[in-house]
């Protein structure tokens, strides 16, 4: 007597994961989801594996990783589907406080002020890292001495998340001009060019 199985394992459906790239127990998440993924057989125990690797997660906080299971049956049938693993990250990074840039307008290292506070601006991502850049024109500062510019900062997250802030960059004059020496004029009442002396003088 010969008793044969030549029908493959039937995998029951796999609600694929979708887990928030903040959560403390991605790990949990992933081994309670494959622990659940079952496979019926109409003789017999099944035995399920899958080729899921901890190293093909993303690093940066978002990612799908396909997953394929293997059902076989104790016959050696088989049947094989595949699911997906995807890590998320809908929040935008968040600014550190800015503290806006005064620099009195006489200080021979305005330029390195500015560029110091630029670099010193920081936000921070639930995961992964953040590139920030600015729309600063250093065409923007006034000439004259005094003068309020503002500059635009844009944080991403390597998800494409963004955040936008701005500050100011204010050059400051408090000091009052200073006059040279003036010699007092003195003419002669017969000079018969008083006014060109005094339009001189004054000019």
């Amino acid at each position: 007597i010969t008793i044969v199985d030549d029908t493959d394992p039937v995998f029951d459906a796999i609600t694929p994961l979708v887990a928030d790239c903040a959560a403390g127990d991605i790990s949990t998440q992933i081994t309670a989801w494959i622990a659940a993924v079952t496979a019926t057989d109409n003789c017999g125990i099944v035995t399920i594996t899958n080729d899921f690797d901890p190293a093909s997660l993303a690093t940066n906080g978002c990612g799908e990783v396909t997953v394929t299971f293997i059902a076989e049956d104790e016959c050696g049938n088989t049947a094989t589907t595949s699911s997906t693993i995807t890590i998320v990250d809908d929040t935008d990074p968040v600014f550190d406080a800015i503290t806006p840039l005064v620099a009195d307008c006489a200080a021979g290292d305005i330029s390195t002020q500015i560029t110091a506070w630029i670099a010193a601006v920081a936000a921070t991502d639930n995961c992964g890292l953040v590139t920030i850049t600015n729309d600063f024109d250093p065409a923007t500062l006034a000439t004259n001495g005094c003068g309020e510019v503002t500059v635009t900062f844009t944080a991403e997250d390597e998800c494409g998340n963004t955040a936008s802030t701005s500050s100011t960059i204010t050059i400051v004059d408090d000091t009052d001009p200073v006059f040279d020496n003036i010699t007092p004029l003195i003419v002669d009442c017969a000079a018969g060019d008083i006014s060109t002396q005094i339009t001189a003088w004054i000019n």
